[in-house]
């Protein structure tokens, strides 16, 4: 997210991003639900309580021009690629790039031909 929110004020060729969430509230709901003795507080409305809900829709809706790439594990719980999907989410020009059996945490080892590959893409196309 902090990246997200950076490439507008540093230049930069492209941003690659992996197992995000669309927004703080919605790592926040997730986080809860994780936990059993912490799942109900998942109910709360916790957009509404963050003094400001981060997301990947504001942050890369001022960077139309910047390509940007989501990697996003199919088997991901912590970050559901299914939240990318939702209305809203992230801006129309993001792609979003399913990982198969992709964890929150092993993504990019499912994938790292295919990531290096969208870096050099990304670095060749700013020259």
């Amino acid at each position: 997210m902090l990246a997200a929110y950076t490439a507008n004020i540093y230049p930069a060729a492209g941003l690659v991003l992996e197992s995000a969430a669309p927004s703080l509230s919605v790592a926040v709901t997730r986080s809860l639900q994780a936990k059993w003795y912490l799942s109900p507080l998942a109910d709360l409305p916790i957009a509404a309580i963050l003094p400001h809900d981060y997301s990947l829709m504001e942050a890369l809706s001022d960077i139309p021009n910047v390509p940007a790439v989501i990697f996003q594990g199919t088997a991901d719980t912590q970050t559901p690629i299914v939240d990318l999907y939702k209305p809203n989410a992230i801006p129309a020009h993001i792609r979003v790039i399913p990982v198969q059996g992709g964890t929150h945490s092993d993504t990019y080892r499912h994938i790292t031909r295919v990531y290096v590959e969208t870096v050099l893409q990304m670095l060749a196309n700013k020259q």
